[in-house]
């Protein structure tokens, strides 16, 4: 049973107040009881219903409760029953599964009743309604009592924190009535595959907390193996995974609150793109939780503080030498920690919540510096920017391009948006409406780090793009690496045979150049030719002749390493 059909059954007098005694709202039963309309029982403080020397206990009642949530202190009240005192059994507790945690519930009963408020009041407190696990706050309560006799009796246990994979993505598409109803059966599973003993929570939203004995292992795979079977979710069969992280009693903590937040550190560390991924705590994982919070927070103000910056990196048509293009790259120039690349700070991006605030920033910027390269007698030059995956996938997205462009005058066809793999492939059909209202703006998209997703070809050949940029791990890997050269031969003759430009990433010797132009692949980046530099300086070397570079011209098919 809910909160809400427990309240208003009128199985118990229930009256809902703020932490300090006015009362919020009361159920029929405790209106009755005091005498009262339930409507003009709002906004009334419960100092009016209660003898004036036990208001000091009424007063102590509720401080206990607001500050010591999932206590249920009680006390004999002589409270005004329509007119005349009378004692009372008043329990008093803070309900944060249910309600907003400043309010408080006061149950009115008899005192030969105080057994069944009291069972009651248990029920209310430790299960979650939904699923019909235990809630939070018995999770808190049972876990404490585990610990303690575990290390009574000197034996360990290990706590298992699991985690749904992608489930707002599923309340999205079919509603969070239907998400709810895949929650209760996910406990459902949870708890078959568990021996009956074990004692199993729902921590909060899509977390589970399971306690199992020394080694977990197996008992998590068959709750993995429930979980991989289909779901049945508005009469669509649906695939779930999950992740888990594991720690240990007593190594990984005594308290718990403290094992819970190193199981979830281990959690934070599996990979939501891997099925059923698992990590056992280690304690290198809380120094880099920490660490990666602290970049996080200074990440924040770093717009703000004008630390962001875009450096760009010339893209290169060797065949004819010359430049025609750039990628801009975002750099965080750190005031303790020096330059910052990507690689480093991106997680933190998306854990902030800046993906969208700062993928604008970027294109904004880089339309900006675009319009300075564009004016008459400048060459002009095509800026490619990297999007984010939230941003990309985010309300208004193609609007928000069609209006930066405009604002900054950039034509759309100077301007090339880079997605990945992996972007795509999360909901092909969004992404290829997304990509289809670029093409209609005439923005330029490319797939870039191609090589290292899960494209297919079918997919390729329907999608509006026209540029594709090779991974450059497989650039590296040449000469010498035979994979990685067949992959890059035949990622190039893919790309030539579906009439899309290749641009190949992280050239950096002749060799590996001699390579790709044996194959027609003229179009390179790298630093054979020139590293990433701020817009100041690459202005200048355009200016200086870095525009005009050696040709390189192809050699004979065939001819190549």
């Amino acid at each position: 049973m809910d909160f809400q059909r427990f309240f208003d059954s009128g199985a118990l007098p229930l009256i809902l107040a703020d932490a300090y005694g006015m009362i919020a709202r009361a159920n029929p039963a405790a209106a009755e009881l005091l005498g009262r309309q339930n409507p003009d029982l709002r906004g009334c403080s419960l100092a009016e219903f209660v003898a004036r020397e036990d208001r000091p206990t009424l007063n102590s009642l509720l401080k206990t409760a607001r500050e010591a949530p999932g206590s249920t202190p009680s006390a004999d009240l002589a409270i005004s029953l329509g007119g005349e005192f009378g004692g009372i059994a008043v329990t008093a507790l803070a309900l944060p599964e249910a309600t907003s945690p400043s309010e408080v519930l006061l149950i009115l009963g008899d005192r030969r009743d105080y057994h069944l408020l009291e069972e009651r009041v248990a029920y209310l407190t430790g299960v979650d309604p939904l699923t019909g696990l235990a809630n939070r706050l018995l999770l808190n309560r049972q876990l404490t009592e585990i610990a303690a006799t575990a290390s009574a009796q000197d034996r360990s246990f290990a706590l298992i924190m699991l985690g749904l994979n992608r489930f707002q993505e599923i309340n999205d598409s079919f509603g969070h009535d239907q998400g709810d109803l895949l929650l209760a059966e996910v406990a459902n599973r949870i708890r078959s595959a568990l021996p009956e003993d074990t004692f199993v929570a729902r921590s909060n939203g899509v977390h589970f907390v399971i306690v199992a004995d020394q080694n977990p292992l197996p008992l998590l795979e068959q709750v993995f193996r429930n979980l991989s079977l289909p779901f049945q979710v508005a009469g669509q069969p649906l695939h779930l995974s999950a992740r888990a992280g594991i720690c240990h009693f007593p190594a990984d903590g005594h308290r718990a609150d403290e094992l819970q937040r190193n199981a979830e550190t281990a959690l934070r560390q599996t990979r939501e793109k891997f099925r059923n991924d698992y990590r056992i705590y280690h304690p290198e994982m809380k120094l880099r939780a920490r660490r990666h919070l602290e970049l996080e927070n200074a990440l924040v103000g770093a717009m703000e503080r004008g630390e962001l910056e875009l450096h760009y990196q010339p893209l290169v048509d060797a065949l004819r030498g010359r430049v025609f293009g750039v990628e801009a790259l975002l750099r965080w120039n750190h005031p303790e920690k020096g330059l910052i690349l990507p690689l480093k700070f991106l997680p933190q991006v998306t854990s902030a919540g800046l993906s969208r605030e700062l993928g604008c920033w970027v294109l904004r910027q880089a339309c900006d510096q675009a319009r300075t390269w564009t004016q008459p007698g400048s060459d002009r030059l095509r800026t490619a920017v990297n999007l984010f995956s939230e941003h990309f996938r985010g309300p208004e997205f193609v609007e928000t391009i069609g209006d930066i462009l405009a604002k900054s005058g950039v034509a759309a066809e100077g301007m090339e948006l880079e997605v990945t793999e992996q972007m795509l492939s999360e909901d092909r059909r969004a992404s290829r409406r997304i990509l289809g209202s670029l093409s209609e703006l005439g923005v330029r998209v490319a797939i870039d780090n191609f090589g290292t997703g899960y494209s297919s070809l079918g997919q390729l050949n329907s999608l509006p793009v026209q540029t594709l940029k090779i991974d450059r791990s497989f650039i590296a890997g040449i000469p010498g690496d035979q994979k990685a050269m067949a992959i890059t031969s035949a990622a190039t003759a893919l790309a030539h045979s579906l009439g899309l430009q290749v641009i190949a990433g992280g050239v950096e010797t002749h060799d590996q150049l001699a390579f790709l132009q044996a194959r027609d692949c003229t179009c390179v980046q790298g630093f054979l030719f020139a590293r990433p530099m701020p817009a100041a300086e690459l202005t200048a070397w355009l200016q200086n002749g870095g525009g005009q570079l050696k040709t390189y011209p192809a050699e004979r098919p065939g001819s190549g390493p």
